[in-house]
């Protein structure tokens, strides 16, 4: 204790007292160093984000390094695209022109109102192959359509009370078609006769007799007659 408190050595006593005030100077550094070392906060290093590239970014700049904890890559919401029924055509389909609207078809022919003509050939001969006959058609009613088959129009030959031939006796002879009429307008119908008798469809090999013959057209309630002479 003596030699700490009193230097002991050849030196004078004042060197020893600087060394030891060396000594002692230097500890003090040490421990400071080392309660300063240990004692100050820590610092907590973050993990640097890196920022969102700018949209007009080019895209040939390198990108920066990656930190050593990865982070999370935020994953882009899906873009909703409205989809399209299979049903409907992607491409507009071309839409058809509605036909012009034409005039209206005019009302039947009313056969009370209907006048006949009936125009033919006499006198004739048995050798002829046939007669024809040609029935005119006219109305009082502005305009009409008279539908012979519907209108039941029909030509007979007649000699007095005898039937010889009609065209109601085949569904073959039956006038058809469509005539269009007006007021001061006549239409018309060809019939044509074999000059034979017939039984239902089929013709009658009889030779019919000279005389007095009647083809009769009618159409309803109105008709109309032509009185021809058959030769020999």
């Amino acid at each position: 204790m003596q030699g700490w408190l009193e230097p002991i050595g050849p030196e004078e006593p004042r060197v020893y007292w600087m060394r030891r005030a060396i000594v002692l100077a230097v500890a003090v550094a040490v421990i400071a160093g080392i309660i300063w070392l240990f004692g100050r906060p820590r610092s907590v290093t973050g993990t640097p984000v890196s920022p969102s590239p700018s949209v007009s970014a080019s895209a040939s700049r390198t990108p920066s390094p990656s930190p050593s904890t990865p982070t999370a890559t935020p994953t882009p919401a899906p873009e909703t695209v409205a989809s399209v029924p299979a049903s409907e055509p992607t491409a507009e389909q071309p839409t058809e022109a509605a036909p012009p609207a034409g005039e209206p078809t005019p009302a039947g022919c009313q056969p009370a109102k209907l006048t006949l003509r009936v125009e033919g050939t006499t006198p004739l001969s048995r050798a002829e192959p046939e007669a024809g006959f040609h029935v005119v058609v006219s109305t009082t009613e502005q305009s009409c359509q008279l539908d012979l088959a519907a209108s039941a129009a029909a030509l007979a030959i007649t000699s007095g009370t005898d039937e010889i031939w009609s065209t109601n006796d085949c569904a073959e002879w039956h006038p058809s078609g469509n005539l269009d009429l007006a007021a001061g307008q006549e239409g018309g119908f060809d019939v044509s006769w074999p000059i034979k008798r017939a039984d239902g469809c089929e013709l009658s090999d009889e030779t019919l007799g000279a005389g007095t013959y009647v083809a009769t057209a009618s159409i309803g309630q109105s008709s109309a007659r032509f009185v021809m002479q058959l030769q020999s």
